[in-house]
């Protein structure tokens, strides 16, 4: 139904957030909204990102809860949360805390939370990742940049620092690699062999 054979061999999917955007779009068409993630697929994403294949231990497993009850069921503070959390420590005190960062900051509208939530996983970001995540605000909302040209920018601003046991651009795919994995940048692409591209 949503993808009907008009013997012309092509099909056009436009996807927007703003509602207005899709309902001009799809006047004379059909139109999807998303519904929003429930309280169980919430948890089992964060979970899933947090601990992989693991459970979450008892202690968490209310603070998950907590940590999830105002995320409206939206699935990309899920990710970004998730990601905070991956790299904290896996205790109820840590795990209060972000709570209570969390709970302050999820009260806006939904692009000002999702500001919030970015400005709470850069406070929790090490000092040496800061740089290299403001530096991406020097590209447009959505920019594709391969990988290698930003570790070769920030090389180039100074923002990747050497350390003895590895060179320059070890160190700036190191730090690529943690804000991919803090769910902070978008892997759009990958090698052959599974590692990020752009």
């Amino acid at each position: 139904m949503y993808f009907p054979d008009n013997s012309n061999g092509r099909r056009i999917v436009i996807t927007t957030r703003d509602s207005e955007v899709a309902e001009q779009v799809a006047s004379s068409k059909i139109l999807h909204r998303v519904n929003f993630l429930d309280e169980y697929v919430c948890r089992d994403l964060l979970c899933q990102i947090v601990f992989g294949e693991d459970d979450c231990p008892d202690e968490l497993k209310g603070l998950v809860s907590k940590i999830l009850s105002d995320s409206s069921g939206l699935p990309f503070p899920i990710h970004v949360i998730g990601g905070l959390l991956s790299k904290v420590e896996r205790s109820r005190d840590v795990w209060e805390n972000v709570s209570k960062d969390v709970k302050a900051l999820i009260v806006e509208s939904d692009e000002q939370r999702l500001s919030n939530i970015l400005s709470l996983s850069y406070n929790h970001l090490p000092f040496h990742l800061k740089p290299c995540f403001s530096y991406m605000g020097a590209f447009p909302e959505d920019y594709i940049i391969k990988g290698s040209r930003l570790k070769s920018l920030w090389i180039a601003e100074g923002i990747v620092k050497s350390n003895r046991d590895k060179s320059l651009e070890e160190v700036g795919k190191d730090y690529l690699k943690a804000l991919v994995d803090r769910n902070l940048l978008l892997v759009r692409r990958k090698k052959h062999n599974g590692k990020p591209m752009s």
